[in-house]
């Protein structure tokens, strides 16, 4: 008798907690008032939602773009035959990047000094840095003064 009383009262309780038939529908759970729709022109109404829907996604799958046009936007960097797993492309992007850094780190050790490159005549010395700043000013204001003095001897 006590069980009984209970399952009376948690069903009484269910019902009165449950939704409402515009909740359902606003929810999206129910389609239409079902107490509006004969059952048949429901069961019509959801085939033809998802026709519509199987139409919809196989228009889009027919002009989605092929591999080549993606490739040529920088969606693929590589033939999508040879690629990778997707799971792997984004280490292999990184591994990529580290290998470059890691290459141009050693170039960067490896490179002359200034002063090696001064000697070779690739680089100028700056005249206004360095000890002999004052010494490379004068002996730039003197050859400067020497091609001027030979222009207006030849004048």
């Amino acid at each position: 008798r006590l069980a009984q009383q209970m399952r009376k009262d948690a069903t009484h309780k269910k019902i009165q907690q449950r939704p409402t038939v515009s909740d359902t529908i606003s929810s999206g759970r129910l389609r239409a008032d079902p107490r509006k729709l004969h059952p048949s022109l429901h069961r019509k109404m959801q085939q033809l939602s998802k026709n519509f829907l199987k139409d919809s996604l196989n228009r889009k799958l027919a002009n989605r773009p092929g591999g080549t046009d993606l490739m040529s936007r920088g969606v693929l960097h590589a033939d999508p035959q040879r690629q990778p797993a997707p799971s792997l492309q984004a280490t292999m992007a990184a591994l990529q990047r580290n290998m470059l850094k890691d290459q141009l780190h050693r170039r960067i050790q490896n490179r002359s000094s200034p002063d090696e490159l001064q000697q070779r005549g690739i680089l100028r010395a700056d005249p206004t840095n360095g000890p002999d700043a004052a010494i490379l000013q004068g002996a730039l204001a003197l050859d400067s003064a020497m091609k001027r003095d030979k222009l207006n001897q030849t004048i």
